[in-house]
């Protein structure tokens, strides 16, 4: 790959990434709001200047993300239509227009699992947990749709499935001919429970973090993760990408239709 090439790439996924972060600090400062007002030494900085702080972690995250499946997905077979394009000129929209409704569709099943798991144990989740118009609001679902559904599938299935997939690649294939599938099928497992992992911060700041919680955040952050994972392995990255944006889409819609009724 010529220099060129990488940095084009990478200037493409990086920008797309940046979009999505920026989309999330409204919510980062909703959150920091109020977990400040449980601290006595509250930090000597304005809102905005803290919520920018907490962004570094995941900007350096999707750095490493982006530059590490820019060298591994060709050997894998994993592949982003953005990134091909650039490469072998291919046309973009024929290849996203194939995998629209699939990710749709399956974007969709998740979140029927979703709003149907959080209905039938409402009970027992914490009110900070319901589904509310306050919790679906536009700010959280444009968070959702940016951060997640860009950012965070660049840094979770482009960067450490990809990862994962040629590690296990090369410890057990040594390199050669395309992963197994069980290789592909350890990377989404393994890239979906760190996604679950990876939402533990946002529901400690929710409620104390119990058995119960725990368990709901990895069911159905796992199942997601799954979900996705399978749709950046047979389809693209893109794939991925549209259906964790179709998510909150369809959970914020379903939560306001409900508020209408």
């Amino acid at each position: 790959m010529s220099a060129k090439l990488f940095w084009k790439q990478f200037w493409v996924l990086f920008t797309f990434s940046l979009i999505g972060v920026f989309m999330i600090i409204p919510t980062i400062e909703i959150t920091l709001s109020q977990v400040l007002k449980d601290i006595p030494n509250k930090p000597d900085l304005p809102l905005a200047v803290l919520a920018g702080l907490s962004l570094i972690n995941p900007i350096i995250l999707l750095i490493v993300a982006i530059v590490i499946a820019i060298f591994l997905t060709p050997r894998l077979g994993l592949k982003s239509h953005i990134v091909e394009n650039m490469a072998r000129k291919t046309k973009l929209w024929p290849s996203l227009r194939s995998d629209i409704n699939q990710a749709i569709m399956l974007g969709m099943t998740v979140t029927v699992i979703y709003y149907l798991f959080d209905l039938i144990f409402q009970q027992w989740l914490p009110s900070s947990f319901h589904l509310n118009t306050q919790s679906r609001s536009l700010v959280v679902t444009l968070g959702g749709i940016f951060y997640g559904g860009i950012s965070e599938e660049i840094m979770m299935r482009w960067g450490l499935m990809s990862f994962v997939a040629w590690m296990g690649w090369r410890f057990f294939q040594h390199g050669k001919n395309r992963p197994k599938p069980w290789i592909m099928w350890l990377s989404i497992l393994i890239s979906s429970l760190l996604f679950g992992v990876a939402h533990l911060g946002a529901n400690t700041v929710l409620a104390p973090l119990t058995w119960f919680i725990f368990c709901r955040m990895m069911l159905l952050n796992g199942i997601a993760g799954i979900v996705f994972g399978w749709l950046f392995w047979k389809r693209s990255l893109e794939a991925a990408m549209m259906a964790h944006a179709t998510v909150h889409i369809v959970i914020t819609k379903m939560v306001w239709l409900k508020a209408m009724v």
